[in-house]
């Protein structure tokens, strides 16, 4: 099934394995992929793995951390392609400090990467979105913004900010053809050394199975599939939603859930939100 022939996708910060895992389940589809990262290498491998499928992918090379930068790279898509179809958001970086270090220098970042970044590359690209006529943006968050995540409080607070963000940009663009939808991820296998998680505590794998009625965690692949799935006509009446992936971990009241009864698989070790 090729839902996206004719389209093209951009894909934000693909370093992280689950962004470059959905540019190459978009390029399967058929669609024309643009990915960027900050980091050259991991443009040039996210264009490897895209080709390896047999698509069509453009890579770019920018930084996201400014509004410049953001309209920069809006300009070089409209040069290079003229029109925008899906939008992949994919940035984000986990904060992890000790209670210590906490600041607000620490806090503007983490607001700065994982909310504000988000906002303006999303409003950035609505004009070249809204020439699609059914352009689609899905912004990949965190149950951690809907549910808060002590280890991590700056995170979670920025990823929370993001629900009603998703839900008032979903309305001020509907009259554009632009529909806007979050995935609230949980935790993810391991992505790879670039990932973009700062050291700390491992996450325990064996406790987050334990913990999730699927029993295990997600991978990249179970990301992309609902990215696609968001960005594509098969869900054209979805706007506005934030769609919880985590194996149905949150949708239980903590220590109620029969964990004894869930398979237990080995313990695959670390793994990023």
């Amino acid at each position: 099934m090729r839902r996206f022939e004719d389209r093209v996708a951009l894909v934000v910060q693909v370093g992280s394995e689950l962004a470059r895992a959905c540019a190459v389940r978009l390029a399967e589809e058929g669609a024309r992929v643009v990915v960027v990262d900050p980091q050259e290498a991991s443009v040039e491998r996210a264009v490897r793995a895209v080709e390896e499928v047999g698509g069509a992918a453009t890579g770019l090379v920018a930084p996201l951390g400014d509004e410049a930068a953001i309209h920069d790279l809006v300009r070089a898509v409209d040069d290079r392609h003229g029109r925008l179809d899906v939008l992949v958001v994919a940035v984000g970086q986990v904060d992890w400090w000790e209670p210590a270090e906490e600041d607000m220098t620490r806090w503007e970042e983490s607001l700065r990467i994982n909310l504000l970044t988000p906002v303006f590359l999303t409003r950035a690209f609505r004009p070249l979105l809204a020439r699609s006529g059914a352009g689609s943006v899905v912004i990949y968050g965190s149950v951690d913004g809907t549910h808060g995540n002590p280890q991590f409080p700056a995170y979670s607070s920025a990823r929370g900010a993001l629900v009603p963000f998703v839900h008032t940009e979903a309305h001020d663009v509907a009259p554009l053809g632009i529909r806007v939808n979050l995935v609230a991820g949980a935790a993810i296998l391991p992505q790879g050394p670039e990932a973009p998680l700062r050291p700390g505590p491992p996450i325990d794998m064996g406790s987050v199975a334990r913990h999730t009625p699927l029993g295990r965690a997600a991978t990249p692949e179970d990301v992309a599939a609902t990215v696609a799935f968001l960005a594509s006509a098969d869900a054209a009446y979805v706007t506005g939603s934030v769609v919880t992936l985590d194996g149905g971990r949150t949708a239980i009241t903590p220590g109620t859930g029969g964990v004894a009864s869930v398979p237990q698989p080995a313990d695959p070790g670390g793994a990023h939100r």
